[in-house]
């Protein structure tokens, strides 16, 4: 599994027995969202007006979002719980595009929160997408929804948030990822022969205010409080299980972004114009990193190019589940493709709720900046 299957496939490996901690809002001098009841409705019905939408997709980053934005207060463990109960479905104008790829229904689920920005209270809907660039109903349908969501909730501000593969050696594991540009790049059908396949798509004129992601960084989950020597030996065992590694050793797929020394203080890379890769084939940063990208992500060109289709300011910020995993030994040999696509999986199922935690409070921290 990986942060692209996460919604389709069972887990290689049980998320760490860890639950993330309850906000301790005041110690930064904030205060935590505040969720709206839902309201009686029917799925058809036009979403609310608000100010921004908050989009994310795999089943960790939704529970992340429900826990940072809606139920701070209280810990979170893995999986879907009695929280879910608070989210509406909605599935207006889904047309031909009945069902995602194992029938899971268009286009998602959503709910309301407020949140005290530094100019005024802001009106944020929080949506769960079952539509994935990745699988049915694939490009069409992604476009579909972003832009059905749009023209219903006329927001100033689309942010686009989750998982994600890291960049360079600089971005650790945990790390959230914020820019305001995607590239779509082509992959498998249909999406190969899209016309957009190529075109960079960046929000300008403006950028998330930034004011807010040290405070932050302090609420963020420390991922050396569960990576340890010990754990990872344990995760690459699973991996030999799961494919043949032949004498590569767990040296052989440690660098910087994994040493748990290295993961005692999340930070936020903040990217302006340093495009995301968006694919659906899973892309991976090389070995030594790659400047040329700012993750590896599959929705966000899309969503991108229909928010500046329809004028509304874009930014994604996205958390590094799988950081850069070398493509190479110490002694030069090649490490297959499958083995780093295995080991970047058992990262993601192993942390994602919690990596997903630490993006999702940065964007609480560029809404309450704002």
């Amino acid at each position: 599994m990986s942060r692209q299957t996460d919604v389709l496939t069972l887990s290689a490996i049980d998320p760490v027995a860890v639950q993330l901690p309850a906000i301790n809002w005041a110690s930064i001098n904030q205060t935590a969202p505040q969720p709206a009841a839902p309201q009686p409705r029917q799925p058809d019905d036009p979403l609310p007006r608000a100010d921004i939408v908050v989009i994310t997709w795999t089943s960790a980053e939704w529970s992340a979002l429900d826990h940072v934005f809606a139920n701070s207060g209280s810990p979170r463990g893995n999986g879907v719980g009695a929280w879910d109960k608070d989210w509406q479905f909605y599935r207006r104008n889904t047309g031909s595009f009945t069902a995602g790829e194992h029938g899971d229904p268009l286009w998602g689920t959503f709910r309301v929160v407020t949140v005290a920005g530094a100019t005024k209270q802001w009106n944020v809907i929080l949506f769960h997408s079952d539509a994935h660039l990745q699988y049915q109903p694939y490009i069409d349908g992604l476009r579909a929804m972003v832009r059905t969501i749009l023209t219903d909730v006329q927001p100033r501000y689309l942010y686009s948030i989750g998982t994600a593969g890291g960049a360079t050696l600089a971005q650790a594991l945990g790390d959230p990822v914020t820019t305001n540009c995607a590239q779509l790049l082509p992959g498998k059908q249909p999406n190969n022969t899209d016309p957009a396949n190529g075109e960079t798509f960046t929000c300008a004129g403006w950028y998330p205010p930034t004011a807010m992601f040290a405070p932050a960084q302090r609420l963020m989950f420390q991922l050396s409080d569960v990576v340890s020597a010990p754990e990872l030996q344990n995760l690459f065992e699973r991996l030999a299980q799961k494919t043949s590694i032949g004498p590569l050793t767990l040296n052989d797929l440690l660098n910087a972004p994994l040493q748990p020394e290295n993961l005692g203080a999340p930070t936020v890379h903040s990217m302006p114009g340093v495009p995301l890769n968006t694919s659906c084939d899973f892309s991976m940063a090389p070995g030594s990193g790659s400047t040329n990208f700012a993750a590896y992500e599959e929705d966000d060109a899309v969503v991108g190019e229909v928010a500046q289709e329809l004028h509304v300011n874009f930014a994604f910020i996205r958390n590094v589940s799988d950081p850069v995993v070398p493509d190479h030994t110490a002694s030069g040999t090649i490490i297959a493709a499958d083995i780093r696509r295995n080991w970047a999986g058992l990262l993601y199922d192993r942390y994602g709720l919690i990596t997903a935690s630490n993006g999702a409070l940065a964007t609480w921290a560029a809404i309450a900046a704002s």
